[in-house]
């Protein structure tokens, strides 16, 4: 509704598309919404964030990272804090996804403290569970390399990690 009030209004293309991204599970159409936001504001640097980890959702890990690594470099450029930490965290999140999990405990670690900083409780708590699938990822890995009959059962084991949390356990005290 406040887009078609107001079509030149950054906040609400980039809500639009957190929207899609989180209620909805469209990945594409998020994108689309958050390009339109910086199209109005190229230098926002959370909208920047946000495209990575829409990327990322799409399955283009790759491509996220590249954008990511770009947006975490001009976060700090600008000295923000918060963007930095959320840059570090999606590129925590992508690094896991790509199987690289010490880089994915290590950006997500920067991250926490970043907005420990900022006082950014609601982002702590994402991050503490990024952080802990990362971690748990990392040893499903190490696991199926001590007891390779299980490693056939694992196809991504980030993925195998985020399902276990969901539908079993509270990543806080795993």
């Amino acid at each position: 509704q406040g887009l078609r009030l107001e079509p030149g209004n950054i906040a609400a293309c980039a809500n639009c598309g957190l929207l899609y991204l989180t209620r909805v599970g469209d990945p594409l159409a998020a994108q689309r919404y958050f390009e339109r936001a910086l199209a109005l504001d190229a230098g926002s640097v959370e909208v920047q964030a946000n495209v990575g980890l829409a990327l990322e959702e799409q399955g283009r890990v790759d491509e996220a990272l590249a954008h990511l690594r770009e947006t975490l470099r001009s976060s700090r450029a600008i000295g923000d804090p918060f963007s930095a930490a959320l840059a570090l965290s999606f590129y925590g999140s992508a690094a896991g996804a790509d199987g690289d999990y010490d880089t994915a405990a290590a950006c997500l670690a920067q991250a926490l403290d970043l907005f420990r900083t900022v006082g950014s409780y609601a982002q702590i708590s994402r991050c503490l569970v990024d952080w802990s699938i990362s971690r748990l990822a990392a040893e499903t890995v190490f696991l199926a390399e001590i007891y390779p009959s299980a490693s056939g059962t694992i196809e991504n084991p980030y993925l195998a990690r985020i399902a276990f949390v969901v539908f079993i356990g509270n990543p806080l005290i795993l």
